[in-house]
């Protein structure tokens, strides 16, 4: 028996007490205390958004943008600005001067959409390392904000200010660097004392401050080590510190590659982050990109060795925020939470990379489902002027804060049968929402069997499911199709259905493909084998590029649901201890010839690894082939199989060389893939059969759930309250698909009942598991041969006419004992005239229940 999925509950931090500023701070905005920040209203503030550029690009674009973002759920944005420095005279990064004014009118139009701005410099790294960790390239960054402070006194209130972006050297394990620390405890002192260097006075700034950790924003020592003395030097001690995710950074996934106490990491996420929480280090993430990312387009390029939902869950365990980079207009491609470099709508998940996705779309830790808006933007918000034509007026009223929590974007349907995508609320709504459906384009084949849902206060958080079908048809054409969610109040949203070829057999389906190109990084794909270098790691560096070898394998003859992938690489390595990883990778259009590019990008994505320690597979000592099959592998083609059909992997080497085959060679790469049916079961038929002892309930299938299905799996509550009836074990007819189970003790009492079968617990053969719930009332009352609910002159009748001879319930048998006599004849007597209370009706529509003399059915 399968058991049923939790629900999952959100936290609600408003719920909370609120939290006094304390003395030393005199500012009118977000406060840290004890590690925690907290907004102007006292209550906690966990921010969870993304980067969006302001500093490249249109300026216009950009600036429209942040309309785009407030859809995703994003609490606050890190917004990317920039002004030349003294190093970096001239440096057209922006299509037109970056102002205070400017500044003012991006930072307004984000508070009009509730969300709040953490203004950033990103100058210091506009020439490169140059001015890195140049004091006073930083010198002239805060110079340029104590221009600002107007308006970030203004609107202090919504605003958090980055100083510059990932600023400093390292300060090593030892802590003995101190450049970022110093510099920061005299940039800080400056902003607090404004324009004319005196604290106290009207021009001070006293926004929560936000500093970047060292080394490309990636040291983990300047945090750990001298983030205190930085925040004990502020006079309002109020600063938030920055750390970077990419190539210093791993997860419980690759623990074998972290290095304690080590200058340049890479380090634990979990451990690291636990630490400086303990200590009550303020911090967020304010970078951090998708899941082993590598542009293998240059060396020295950054790389997040970890997974992305795991992080995710491990900075929620802990109270932190986090923004990922970013929005658009990143280069590669692979960093856009749109789908490519130039697109800044948001109108469709369909609209998302897999990396946005992710952040905005997740059940759990998502945007959507996770992101609480700022307390203060419950409050009237201030009065801002509409920017100038061009740009649009200011958004009339903030987006809605109640959302919608899909569980998946994209499912699969098996022809000839359902699919179910199951959506919730994100927080309680303020009354009760009406979900509509409807079906915006798309194959006819695949339509909307449920139209509408309901959710109140008592049942926001409780997944409900939607239920799509799949008409079954004669040609073998995948259909797809895309329907969209709305209710009065919310912002839409949407989902994609990919319609599952039936396989030739239910079970036990197996499709070989070979790859249709295949390359080493900067070789050749037309070679008969490829030699693949190890990727070699030393602390803060990245793997070298050409240790990877990529397979291009297109999925669109796969019919049914993937059930198991086996990829077979043939090698003629003699060498022991020889291993290899499979990656998974985004972008399947490059070529075998070019060097990946923005146009054809192959980054790696992430690693598929067995176990949970990823030293990969071992290769044998001898010529053949080594298979490699996983339950991860299984999950990544299956996922790619319902994005485009087109699935990439990549080997890469543990330590060493090996030589592989390409599909040239005479044992060309394959993937085996092993499908099965994708139909769910459903329930034909349940009847209650009260005429034998012990009472009975008989339930059938269209398909076989006899390894699935368990006493547990049905529920029979009395609708007028009390405790469940018990059930024994069910006996399970094959030949029928019906399973039986027996009330123990036998005879139920008098009584309405309702029987729930609990969906998640049925499954058949094939693995598909039943996608609804199905309930039937029925009742019982001893003495009612005719079972019509009540004693009267029919029933005594039939025991009158049997009495002294053997017969069924119907002839008035009703202690079960063969013979109709007189303690038949006492029952009827002691209950002669009455009547079951009307309860309340099936949760059926009417045209689907009936009821007969003897037994009460779903049909």
């Amino acid at each position: 028996m399968k058991q049923p999925r939790p629900i999952i509950e959100a936290i609600e931090s408003r719920l909370l007490l609120s939290v006094a500023r304390p003395a030393y701070n005199t500012g009118s905005g977000f406060f840290q205390l004890n590690g925690k920040i907290y907004d102007a209203n006292g209550n906690e503030f966990v921010m969870k958004g993304m980067n969006q550029v302001h500093a490249w690009g249109s300026y216009n674009t950009n600036y429209n943008t942040i309309d785009q973002l407030a859809k995703t759920g994003a609490n606050a944005v890190r917004t990317v600005m920039y002004q030349d420095i003294a190093a970096d005279n001239g440096n057209p990064w922006t299509d037109a001067a970056d102002t205070p004014a400017r500044r003012q009118t991006v930072v307004e139009r984000y508070i009009a959409n509730g969300i709040v701005p953490i203004v950033e410099d990103h100058a210091s790294i506009a020439d490169g390392g140059s001015v890195q960790s140049n004091k006073n390239a930083l010198d002239q960054i805060t110079a340029h904000w104590i221009t600002n402070q107007p308006w970030l006194k203004t609107y202090e209130k919504y605003v958090i200010l980055n100083i510059a972006n990932e600023w400093g050297s390292p300060a090593g394990n030892s802590g003995a660097n101190t450049t970022w620390r110093d510099a920061y405890i005299d940039e800080v002192g400056k902003l607090r004392r404004g324009a004319d260097n005196t604290l106290g006075t009207s021009d001070d700034i006293t926004n929560l401050l936000m500093i970047d950790a060292g080394a490309w924003g990636q040291d983990y020592n300047t945090l750990r080590l001298q983030a205190a003395s930085i925040l004990a030097a502020d006079p309002q001690q109020n600063i938030v510190f920055s750390i970077h995710f990419y190539g210093s950074w791993r997860d419980d996934s690759r623990t074998f590659e972290i290095t304690p106490n080590n200058d340049y990491g890479p380090w634990d996420i979990q451990t690291s982050m636990t630490t400086l929480t303990n200590a009550h280090v303020p911090v967020v993430v304010g970078e951090w990109a998708s899941e082993d990312f590598k542009d293998f387009g240059s060396s020295s390029a950054p790389y997040g060795a970890y997974r992305t939902r795991r992080v995710m869950q491990i900075l929620d365990s802990l109270g932190i925020g986090w923004m990922g980079w970013s929005w658009n207009g990143s280069s590669p491609q692979s960093l856009n939470m749109v789908t490519n470099l130039n697109n800044t709508n948001y109108n469709s998940n369909t609209d998302l990379s897999e990396w946005g996705n992710t952040l905005i779309n997740e059940p759990t830790y998502g945007l959507k489902a996770s992101a609480k808006r700022a307390s203060v933007f419950s409050d009237p918000l201030p009065g801002m002027p509409n920017p100038a034509s061009p740009l649009p007026a200011l958004p009339g009223a903030l987006p809605p804060e109640t959302r919608f929590v899909l569980e998946n974007t994209t499912i699969g349907a098996g022809e000839g049968g359902q699919a179910a995508v199951r959506v919730r609320l994100n927080q309680a709504p303020p009354s009760d929402v009406l979900l509509s459906l409807t079906k915006l384009s798309g194959d006819a084949d695949l339509s909307l069997f449920t139209l509408s849902l309901t959710f109140t206060a008592a049942n926001w958080n409780v997944y409900q499911s939607i239920i799509v079908n799949a008409a079954g048809d004669a040609d073998a054409t995948v259909g797809t199709a895309k329907f969209q969610l709305a209710a009065p109040g919310l912002l839409l949203t949407d989902f994609s259905v990919k319609e599952i070829e039936a396989p030739a057999l239910p079970t036990g389906n197996v499709l070989t493909l070979n790859p249709d190109r295949d390359r080493l990084y900067s070789g050749s794909g037309t070679l008969a084998a490829l030699t693949v270098d190890s990727v070699f790691l030393t602390p803060n560096s990245n793997p070298t590029p050409n240790g990877t070898m990529y397979l291009r394998f297109p999925l669109g003859s796969l019919r049914g649901k993937l059930t198991s992938a086996t990829l077979r690489i043939y090698t003629t390595n003699t060498t022991a201890n020889r291993r290899v990883r499979v990656f998974g990778a985004i972008g399947d259009t490059w070529t075998e010839t070019s060097s990946p590019s923005n146009t054809t990008p192959i980054y790696a994505s992430y690693p598929l690894f067995p176990g949970a320690d990823n030293t990969g597979f071992a290769l044998p000592t001898a010529a053949g082939y080594v298979d490699i099959s996983f339950s991860e592998l299984t999950s990544f083609v299956a996922a790619e199989y319902l994005k485009d059909a087109v699935v990439t992997l990549a080997l890469r080497m543990v330590s060493g060389t090996a030589s592989f085959q390409t599909r040239e060679g005479a044992n060309p790469p394959q993937l085996i893939l092993n499908t099965a049916e994708a139909v769910p079961p459903t329930l034909t038929a349940s009847v209650f059969m009260f005429d034998q002892n012990p009472n009975r309930i008989r339930i059938s299938f269209d398909d076989d759930v006899s390894a699935s299905i368990g006493a547990a799996d049905v529920l029979v509550t009395p609708l007028a309250g009390g405790s469940p009836l018990v059930l024994a074990a069910p006996t399970y007819d094959s030949g029928t698909n019906t399973a039986t189970f027996a009330f123990n003790p036998g005879v139920v009492p008098d009584g309405r009942y309702r029987a729930t079968l609990i969906a998640s617990g049925i499954s058949d053969a094939a693995g598909n598991t039943m996608l609804r719930n199905a309930s039937f009332d029925f009742f019982a009352l001893a003495g009612d041969a005719n079972h019509d609910a009540t004693i009267d002159f029919d029933d005594l009748l039939a025991v009158a006419q049997h009495y002294e001879q053997p017969g069924t319930f119907a002839d008035g048998d009703f202690d079960y004992s063969g013979t109709i006599n007189f303690d038949d004849l006492l029952i009827i007597a002691q209950k002669y005239g009455t009547s079951l209370a009307t309860q309340a009706p099936s949760a059926l529509p009417a045209s689907r229940r009936r009821s007969g003399a003897a037994r009460d059915v779903l049909a």
